[in-house]
């Protein structure tokens, strides 16, 4: 302890001070990885397996039934697209922000610690809980001298990983309006208290959120269930609504699972923690081998870190032509019925990229292939399913994205106002 000093002596507040013989760096990057060269000849091994891609997929959450369309989400964003600086000082964006919303009780938060886990520079946070930074930053007293000091917050400290964001609706105003730099530039700024700083932010952002009201409705706007606008919803590359509907065979296949995920739960500590165990190291290993990962936790964490920080896979002009393509035909429904609404916009374009490079790197591949961008594809065409067709038309609409509204309910509201 040491007596702090004021402007007239010695006061009677004491600060505390340690010595360190040495540091441990526990939360490492993906560039700060330590790699050795077994690891690396792993990694090469396992890249060659042509079925590298399911696996991957299926070791996230294994203990999650289900939802094979976001596990793939969370896979491709926990690779990460490539981030690109054009020598005129645009930077686009290579992480992928992924969010999922829909009914309490189908696992989302369970999702979004898994791919914590997974990840190696990882942070999860909820919008009922984060204070003082909160998500982005903030300048707070020194309490050490009467100056001001900056906080970095839960984006800053995932910086070149992934942020989890459980209850993203309860996140405070000023996060939300800040999130909007954070998934578009990987930055923060701030200017407060006579500091004015930017803060390196380059995360993907992984959001969960229930509706207000407690279960999703299909005929309100998500935006408004949720609580953000549709300016911070439009630039999720992918949005997947989770309902919780009730169906004999999905129920039986659901619960055979947790409570599979009980029994051998049960079995485990049965056998670690009882002086007398009803079971023989063989019977719980067997058990082990059917809620196991393909690739063990440990491995897909260096398999990631390996790809993040050593490929960066391009797109060639024969490959870039089929996304462009797709783009290019889903916008002509506007051109064959003028009264349709926008399909998609250039954010799903560049969405597809993302996905694409995402899937290469699984495969450590330099190049990416048609193959991964009809892998793209596919997704994306099931996350707009969920949230960008108006029920009442059947129609894919951009408006429900970007502005909160769709085609058919501004031009029934334009109706009655009229009226």
């Amino acid at each position: 302890m040491r007596q702090r000093a004021g402007k007239e002596g010695k006061t009677a507040v004491h600060e505390k001070i340690i010595q360190v013989l040495s540091i441990e760096k526990l939360d490492l990057g993906f560039a700060e990885y330590d790699l050795t060269l077994a690891d690396k000849e792993g990694i090469l091994d396992l890249s060659q397996d042509p079925e590298i891609t399911d696996k991957i997929i299926k070791s996230v959450a294994p203990s999650i039934h289900g939802y094979e369309n976001i596990k793939k989400a969370i896979a491709l964003q926990l690779f990460s697209g490539v981030r690109k600086d054009l020598p005129d000082g645009t930077v686009l964006r290579g992480n992928i922000h992924v969010a999922l919303i829909g009914d309490p009780g189908i696992a989302k938060s369970q999702l979004l610690r898994k791919a914590v886990d997974i990840s190696p520079r990882g942070v999860l946070t909820s919008g009922k809980t984060s204070s003082a930074a909160g998500l982005t930053a903030a300048v707070v007293k020194d309490p050490f001298n009467d100056g001001w000091t900056l906080e970095g917050g839960a984006a800053v400290m995932a910086s070149g990983g992934t942020l989890a964001v459980d209850e993203i609706g309860q996140i405070r105003e000023e996060d939300k309006s800040a999130l909007h730099e954070v998934m578009e530039q990987g930055t923060v700024s701030i200017a407060k208290a006579g500091i004015v700083s930017k803060l390196q932010a380059d995360c993907g952002l992984l959001a969960a959120g229930n509706p207000k009201t407690g279960y999703f409705d299909r005929y309100t706007p998500f935006s408004e269930q949720v609580g953000l606008s549709p300016a911070l919803w439009s630039r999720f590359d992918l949005i997947f609504i989770m309902l919780d509907e009730p169906d004999p065979e999905t129920d039986r296949e659901i619960s055979s699972h947790i409570l599979l995920n009980h029994q051998i739960g049960g079995m485990i500590k049965n056998k670690t923690c009882s002086k007398c165990s009803a079971y023989t190291e063989e019977e719980v290993s067997q058990v082990k081998m059917e809620i196991e990962a393909p690739i063990c936790e440990e491995m897909l964490r260096k398999y990631i870190a390996y790809a993040r920080t050593n490929v960066y896979p391009v797109t060639s002009p024969e490959v870039w032509k089929c996304i462009q393509e797709f783009y290019i035909d889903i916008r002509r429904m506007k051109l064959i019925d003028p009264r349709s609404p926008v399909p998609i916009t250039a954010r799903s374009l560049e969405a597809i990229q993302r996905l694409s490079e995402a899937r290469a790197r699984m495969r450590l591949s330099a190049t990416v292939s048609k193959e991964d961008v009809e892998f793209a594809k596919k997704l994306l065409i099931s996350s707009l399913k969920d949230v960008g067709i108006d029920v009442k038309t059947g129609k894919l609409d951009a408006g429900i994205i970007n502005c909160g509204k769709s085609k058919s309910q501004v031009e029934k509201a334009k109706w009655l106002t009229v009226s």
